[in-house]
């Protein structure tokens, strides 16, 4: 479909799961509920499209047009916004990441593969594996990371406000000062990890049963690894702590709701 002009073209709850749009027009279409996961939507134009509940899985936006788009309710995980102007967009209650959108191409494109490795249970893309200081100091609120390899990365004084860490591998990794609040770390390894002074006020830190590719789970369920984790000074009020193991965590001068 590339370079196909589709102006106010009525594509609700279309297939276009992978599809090739680039520099398609699309101004003025209707797309609520479309699929378009994975697809490639590099310079198209989709100024005042309704993209509403729309699935942007790991959709490649870059250089897209989004001039008064409405994305209300869209998944935009993974998807690459380089060179995206959203000052105009109707982003509410859609998931994606402002500060991720800031962030190099490359670094868009190994979030890109990661979300769609996670939605595909390893069939597309590829796990994110990312490097000591690429994530550090940002802000990445709402960012999807879950099941990502994060170990030993420098993320002190990030923003990772609302992010999906679920089953992330953060091992050893420098979270000191991180601003973790409403973060979902539910099956989360921070053995060795420092969150010192972080925020992980109202956080969620439940098991994760693993579900297979045909849908069903293994029976296997993984706790959050707190072992020799690092927690002092950290924020953690509105958070259940009953049913982890912290025997070897440090928790001095933590911010707890009730004495453990």
């Amino acid at each position: 479909m590339d370079d196909s002009s589709l102006q106010n073209a009525k594509l609700a709850g279309a297939d276009l799961n992978h599809a090739s749009i680039v520099n398609a027009n699309l101004s003025g279409s209707s797309m609520p509920n479309v699929d378009l996961r994975g697809a490639d939507l590099t310079g198209a134009s989709l100024d005042s499209a309704v993209l509403k509940d729309a699935n942007l899985t790991g959709a490649n936006l870059h250089k897209a047009s989004l001039n008064n788009a409405s994305m209300t309710g869209a998944n935009l995980s993974g998807a690459i916004l380089a060179d995206v102007d959203l000052t105009t967009v109707n982003l509410r209650d859609a998931d994606y990441s402002a500060g991720a959108s800031r962030m190099p191409i490359e670094i868009q494109t190994k979030l890109r593969d990661h979300a769609l490795w996670s939605e595909s249970g390893g069939a597309e893309g590829k796990r994110a594996v990312l490097g000591l200081d690429e994530l550090a100091g940002t802000d990445l609120e709402g960012i999807f990371l879950s099941g990502a390899d994060l170990r030993a990365c420098n993320l002190s004084g990030t923003r990772l406000v609302g992010a999906k860490l679920v089953l992330a591998d953060l091992r050893g990794a420098d979270l000191t000062g991180a601003s973790l609040s409403r973060a979902d770390l539910s099956g989360v390894n921070l053995a060795g990890a420092n969150l010192t002074d972080a925020d992980l006020s109202h956080t969620t830190l439940d098991e994760v049963e693993i579900i297979g590719r045909g849908g069903k789970g293994s029976g296997r369920h993984i706790s959050p690894n707190l072992t020799e984790t690092i927690l002092r000074n950290a924020n953690l009020t509105h958070v259940d702590l009953d049913h982890l193991d912290l025997t070897t965590t440090d928790l001095e001068g933590a911010k707890l709701d009730k004495f453990i």
